[in-house]
């Protein structure tokens, strides 16, 4: 290998890892900049050693090998030995990925997917998709996508893997706890488009509100939802976030703002000991009752939201313990159009519980366990059954009051 191919290599390389450490693209505008770059990768050890490794394989391998290829190899391997799920690398392919669904729409079976506890593992599915029409469920186990193993497969790769051409099939093999065998799902893909929020009337006065995901306009959405409810009559809310795997940390924020007038929302730690606040954003209606539902398929921004309204004694909790994601990322886009998600921050509710592998415990404790047969959906009854305390307890308090 010639001299000034590891230069290059060694320059290429620094950059990318100054763009992890800064999460901007960085270009070198002059000679003295890449001298300067050229003289801090020698008298860095470690970078040193990654270079070395580069130079082995260019000298060695029995195959050309492209430093485009290499490098994000690089890069992808320094995200992975932070040993967190949360982290990771996206090419840039990928990333496209992630901005549509951000938006709202993508094709594929519709499910949300991580990493737990080195299992590849649904955290939900979304309602009216092939999955959830499928009977996929949250804590299900994929072992096999198309008839091959995703032992050690990255959250990146099995996306990837999953979506598809609308009207292609995906093959997933699942381990389900209570079940002897894996079960087998035939998914045919489709385009995925999803309302963030729905809402309807139950049994007259009472007002159903829920949220699937927290991105875009999340929060402009519930405040609409609600203001209608009301109109139409509502004296109470059931605020359903179960399955709902979370989204944007603003969103939650703005979100559980809509029902709490004041104080902390969330509260986020960083590794230097910093804690950062953040507080209500005001025009909330506390005093309409509200009960929200939650289960195993909460997780993150609806962990937040449920915490804040739990710490706050603004309303009752009912369902499963929620998912345990009490991490925040952030998404940093990479000079060549991939980017990092990197966990930044623990979050913690506004009484400083810690949510991360703990989850949220409900106030009330109802299975998820639906008569199928009957159409009963148990933790949804119970929710009818305590806002509907709820309320005629304020109209009694009320009219003692006036009295």
């Amino acid at each position: 290998m010639l001299r000034g191919s590891k230069i290059v290599a060694g320059v290429a390389l620094l950059l990318l890892f100054l763009t992890v450490s800064f999460g901007f693209g960085y270009h070198v505008g002059s000679q003295q900049a890449e001298k300067r770059m050229i003289k801090m990768l020698a008298e860095s050890p470690t970078l040193g050693l990654v270079q070395e490794a580069i130079d082995i394989i260019e000298e060695n391998f029995y195959q050309e090998v492209s430093l485009k290829k290499l490098i994000p190899g690089a890069v992808k391997g320094t995200i992975e030995a932070l040993d967190d799920p949360y982290s990771h690398y996206m090419n840039k392919s990928v990333y496209g990925e992630f901005q549509e669904e951000s938006s709202g729409s993508f094709s594929g079976v519709g499910i949300e997917i991580d990493i737990v506890e080195g299992q590849l593992t649904v955290i939900s599915p979304l309602e009216n998709t092939p999955a959830h029409r499928a009977g996929l469920k949250p804590g299900d186990k994929i072992v096999q996508i198309d008839g091959k193993s995703t032992k050690g497969i990255s959250r990146e790769k099995a996306v990837s893997l999953i979506r598809g051409e609308e009207g292609t099939t995906v093959i997933l093999k699942i381990v389900r706890e209570g079940e002897d065998k894996p079960l087998e799902f035939r998914l045919i893909r489709e385009k995925i488009k999803y309302p963030n929020v729905i809402t309807k009337m139950l049994d007259k006065d009472l007002g159903y509100l829920r949220i699937h995901f927290f991105y875009g306009d999340t929060s402009s959405d519930v405040k609409e939802a609600l203001d209608k409810l009301k109109k139409d009559g509502a004296k109470g809310i059931i605020l359903d976030l179960r399955s709902n795997p979370g989204g944007l940390l603003v969103e939650a924020i703005q979100s559980a703002s809509l029902f709490i007038e004041s104080g902390p929302i969330v509260i986020e730690k960083y590794r230097d000991g910093e804690e950062k606040v953040h507080g209500a954003t005001g025009d909330a209606d506390e005093k309409i009752p509200l009960v929200v539902l939650i289960n195993k398929g909460s997780a993150s921004a609806s962990e937040i939201m449920a915490g804040a309204i739990q710490d706050k004694k603004r309303g009752k909790l009912v369902g499963e313990k929620t998912f345990g994601k009490g991490c925040v990322q952030s998404v940093e886009m990479l000079s060549d159009g991939s980017a990092i998600v990197i966990t930044v921050a623990a979050y913690y509710t506004p009484n400083g519980k810690e949510v991360h592998k703990k989850g949220i415990t409900p106030d009330f404790l109802i299975k998820s366990v639906n008569d199928e047969a009957n159409k009963i959906d148990e933790q949804l009854e119970k929710a009818k059954e305590v806002l509907k305390e709820m309320i005629y307890s304020s109209s009694s308090s009320n009219s003692s009051s006036k009295e």
